[in-house]
């Protein structure tokens, strides 16, 4: 099984940045402890964008 289909091609972009809670009140706890995380895959023959972010405390 794959996350995303084989063969294709992918823009994977990294926009995690220490100035995320500036953008989003989302991201300001994480800053806090291990950080915070924003990535985006999109596949351009699917028009297919995926969105990952990540922001907590312990």
């Amino acid at each position: 099984m794959f996350l995303f289909p084989p063969l294709q091609k992918a823009e994977i972009t990294d926009w995690s940045s220490p100035k995320l809670p500036e953008v989003s009140d989302y991201f300001a706890d994480g800053m806090e402890w291990w950080g915070v995380f924003l990535f985006t895959i999109y596949l351009p023959d699917l028009k297919r964008l995926t969105v990952i972010a990540a922001s907590a405390t312990d």
